[in-house]
């Protein structure tokens, strides 16, 4: 255990974080597919999307508790670590975890699953046909090959934009400013 806490220190735990949180959420863009369930049946579509939600839930809720997890072992490692260094290291991590999302799911529309866009742009094309001018229709065709770059910038800026405001609030409180609050473990 280090007595001091520098940049090299920071990004060392925000680099654990980082691919702890973007493993999460890696996953659950592995799984989330399993639980399409296309079928007649209406009970079967709803038992997919009630398993959809319970998924989403423990994702959100799973990178929240990480966050705090790792701003709190910063702190135990570093008793000198104050709310700046969780919110710097929040922010750190975010940027990563982001980085490692972003580029998996560029990776899942490229090669895993490269279809997924197209499909949706050919139901696009096929229910605005009649809407739509040929000019019209051209661009967007011109635009699905071109949506992989796209979720990749989107997905890193709202991953880190997320990864941001929940530091920001997490990190008010880690470590706390109450003085009578007792920190041993037992």
């Amino acid at each position: 255990m280090e007595q001091g806490i520098n940049g090299k220190s920071l990004w060392d735990v925000a680099s654990k974080a980082g691919l702890a949180l973007g493993a999460v959420s890696c996953t659950f863009m592995l799984i989330n597919p399993l639980l399409a369930i296309k079928s007649g049946s209406v009970a079967l579509n709803l038992l997919g999307s009630f398993l959809g939600l319970i998924l989403w839930a423990a994702k959100f809720f799973g990178c929240i508790w990480l966050m705090k997890f790792f701003m709190k072992k910063l702190c135990k490692d570093f008793p000198d670590a104050d709310n700046m260094h969780t919110r710097r290291l929040g922010i750190m991590a975010a940027a990563l975890s982001a980085l490692v999302y972003s580029a998996f799911s560029l990776a899942y529309v490229s090669y895993i699953n490269p279809d997924m866009f197209n499909e949706s742009f050919e139901m696009i094309l096929e229910s605005y046909s009649n809407i739509m001018s040929a000019d019209e229709l051209s661009q967007i065709e011109e635009m699905s090959g071109d949506m992989g770059r796209i979720s990749f910038f989107t997905n890193f800026f709202y991953c880190f934009i997320y990864g941001c405001i929940l530091s920001a609030i997490v990190s008010r409180n880690i470590p706390s400013q109450n003085p009578f609050e007792d920190t041993t473990d037992f």
